[in-house]
This record gives C-alpha cells, sequence and structure tokens, in this order.
C-alpha cells in the first residue's frame, strides 16, 4: 500500500480521505469551537493547515481599558509566513452572532500567499470590550508540517 503524504490533498492509501494533522489548537473549525486566548493577548501563534477545509478560528475577551473620542484602542492581527503555495485569508468579527452570519468588522484578503493584516481600531462607545473572534480561511493548498505564524495584539 502507498503511504499517505500528509496535507496534499490526495488519497494516496484510498482509504477515502486524505492524512490529516490537527494541531494543538484543535479543535477551533467553528465561531463557537474557536481557541480561546483569554483577554487581550499579545501573542504569538503557530498553526498549521493540514487540509485546505481546515478553517481556524481564535477568540479573545476584548477588555475596554480608555476610549477617549479620537483616541480608541485598538486591535492588531498579522498573518506571516505562510508556507509555500499557501494562501490563508483573515477576518475579524466581534461577538459569535457576527462570526455565525459572516460580518466581519475587518478583514484581510490578498491574492496568492503574501502576508495579511488587520489593524481595527474603537471608533464608537458600542465599540468596547466584548468577545472578538479571528478566522483564518485557506484559500490554497496545506501543509501538515510547517506552519504560519499568527500574531495577534488584542484591545490595547
Amino acid at each position: 500500500a502507498q503511504s499517505e503524504i500528509c496535507g496534499n490533498g490526495v488519497d494516496e492509501n484510498c482509504d477515502g480521505q486524505d492524512l490529516e494533522q490537527p494541531d494543538e489548537y484543535e479543535p477551533n473549525d467553528s465561531c463557537y469551537s474557536c481557541y480561546y486566548l483569554g483577554d487581550d493577548p499579545d501573542i504569538t501563534l503557530y498553526p498549521t493547515t493540514d487540509v485546505e477545509s481546515d478553517v481556524d478560528y481564535f477568540c479573545f475577551d476584548g477588555k475596554d481599558g480608555t476610549n477617549v473620542p479620537g483616541f480608541g484602542e485598538s486591535i492588531k492581527v498579522d498573518l506571516t509566513d505562510q508556507p509555500i503555495g499557501m494562501d490563508n485569508d483573515i477576518f475579524l468579527y466581534k461577538g459569535y452572532e457576527d462570526c455565525e452570519s459572516g460580518t466581519p468588522i475587518a478583514s484581510s484578503v490578498t491574492v496568492g500567499g503574501q502576508d495579511e493584516s488587520i489593524t481595527w481600531k474603537e471608533a464608537t462607545w458600542s465599540d468596547d470590550g466584548g468577545i472578538f473572534i479571528i478566522k483564518v480561511v485557506p484559500y490554497e493548498a496545506s501543509s501538515c508540517y510547517e506552519p504560519y505564524i499568527l500574531e495577534i495584539d488584542g484591545l490595547n
């Protein structure tokens, strides 16, 4: 029997599916199963996209600090160092309802495997606090062994 190669989208051993190798953040394939990062994280993650259908969700609580009009806090999300051939896009949602309905407050969708970046800034009092969800969507290719880098700087 031919051995299975993880993440290439081919079923080499004819068992009906490509080999998957979930990363340490799984299961995080929906808004409500997002990988929880705590309060306003300042963190670097190294997730993998093991199959092209592996959408990743990460979430955190935005704790309001100061919101003086014109000087609101911001959230920054950077997706860098994607494995060659991979093209992930990122979306930022405020709350589970907007995530479920697919209504982002910000997104970064570039063609090809270029870096993605979101900087979202509070504009009104209603922007303060709450749950924020980051969705990483694979557009092309996958890799079980080479992670992409996701840097998240919460509501600060």
